[in-house]
């Protein structure tokens, strides 16, 4: 059974994925749609590549979960929730900007945020 430090620990570290994913697409050009990764030849890369240069919400979430402690689904899980889509990769592919994706990172990592 988990304590209510421990709770609070693991919801910090969610926000903390959410909000550096969030940072990470926030530079023009590094959003995109149509694949979780790209490079800078705009050839689809691993998210975790090196190589990477721009990544869409789900390859973000997923590129700075993979420097933490957190497996991503949870994260990626919580995120579909929190606005509301069966498809995470279809509603990236239908934003016209950043601004929403980053909107919604933020949105979702401040309503984990005591």
């Amino acid at each position: 059974m988990s304590t209510a430090s421990e709770k609070t620990l693991r919801l910090d570290s969610f926000a903390d994925i959410l909000n550096a994913a969030a940072d990470l697409l926030e530079p023009e050009g590094a959003w995109i749609q149509g694949a979780f990764a790209r490079d800078a030849n705009r050839h689809q890369v691993y998210y975790g590549s090196s190589d990477a240069c721009c990544w869409c919400v789900s390859g973000a979430i997923r590129k700075v979960a993979g420097t933490s402690m957190i497996d991503a689904q949870p994260v990626l899980d919580y995120f579909t929730r929190f606005i509301r889509v069966v498809v995470l990769s279809r509603w990236n592919d239908c934003q016209k900007s950043s601004k929403p994706i980053l909107k919604a990172l933020r949105g979702a990592a401040a309503k984990l945020t005591p």
